[in-house]
């Protein structure tokens, strides 16, 4: 099994690179349960400013997701750059070729921003990546 990408171990802010790698692969690696009652493990996580992002692994469809949570805050520029890094980072990597979902939870942020919407919506649409996602991004809520 392969880990990331060449280009995304260079960029890669994942301590856990390998173990994501591994870890479809092996039992042995340990990682910590996100909700013990359902089996789903955090394979990574990222406190972007305005909100959490996880790499989690389900034990039902789709089986992989990404998870961002907001929080009670003003949304700045830098988290944004951040969780989309974050993003872009499991969107090239070998563990998500089968597919993850994406779940969001923005009811807590604070003031929405224009500039952050606008920054999102650039970089899904940026060529190349926005056809990768379409392929990868096998649910969204």
């Amino acid at each position: 099994l392969k880990s990331f990408s060449a280009e995304a171990k260079r960029k890669s802010h994942f301590p856990l690179q390998s173990a994501i790698a591994v870890g479809r692969a092996s039992k042995g690696v340990s990682m910590a349960p996100v909700d013990a009652d359902d089996g789903t493990v955090r394979l990574e996580v990222e406190d972007v400013g305005f909100a959490v992002v996880e790499l989690v692994k389900l034990t039902r469809w789709p089986w992989l997701a990404i998870r961002i949570t907001a929080r009670d805050v003003d949304i700045q520029q830098r988290g944004v750059d951040q969780m989309l890094r974050f993003v872009d980072n499991v969107l090239n990597s070998d563990i998500a070729s089968d597919g993850f979902g994406l779940a969001y939870d923005f009811r807590l942020l604070k003031n929405p921003s224009v500039a952050g919407l606008l920054a999102i919506a650039k970089w899904s649409a940026t060529p190349g990546r926005r056809e990768l996602f379409v392929k990868r991004c096998i649910f969204c809520q």
